[in-house]
């Protein structure tokens, strides 16, 4: 049985050609479809704020990679370490989707194993090919109730498309 998707507590903090970062409860989202550039990293403290105030220290952040997403530049990766050694403390679990096969995929899940490496070790960190494995994990491991949140994480994550 579908349970209603919790829309009202979606926050979408910046949405860009690139990507869309969002909070839903204490979940921290961001989808990625382009090339993110240092304002789109940077909006995930906005998330991991807002998420903060749902649940301190126990969030759970959940990142969608698109196949059309363009490999991290130099500055890209900085941010990215920037942020995880700045937010590592409060991520209960994280799990990172690379969408898509071949070469791509697979030099991006080695550099996300790098950065989930540099991340400390207080969390559970995964990197996954599809959403159906990532997001029951990601509730399992955060401690949270699949009936309350799977539909509500796959839902805004399809909101969090780019746009047509």
């Amino acid at each position: 049985m579908r349970r209603a998707p919790l829309t009202d507590s979606l926050t979408v903090h910046r949405r860009s050609a690139a990507g869309c970062v969002a909070s839903l409860d204490h979940f921290v989202l961001l989808r990625c479809y382009g090339a993110m550039d240092r304002p789109d990293l940077l909006a995930t403290l906005d998330a991991f704020a807002v998420a903060s105030r749902a649940r301190p220290n126990a969030i759970s952040s959940l990142t969608v990679i698109d196949p059309s997403t363009e490999f991290p530049t130099e500055d890209a990766r900085r941010v990215c370490i920037q942020l995880i050694e700045q937010t590592h403390e409060s991520v209960r679990a994280g799990a990172t989707v690379v969408l898509g096969d071949g070469f791509w995929a697979s030099a991006l899940r080695s550099v996300l194993t790098t950065f989930n490496a540099i991340g400390g070790r207080r969390r559970s960190a995964r990197t996954f090919g599809d959403l159906g494995e990532a997001v029951p994990w990601l509730l399992d491991t955060g401690g949270d109730a699949r009936a309350t949140y799977e539909v509500a994480l796959l839902d805004a994550l399809e909101s969090m498309r780019p746009a047509t």
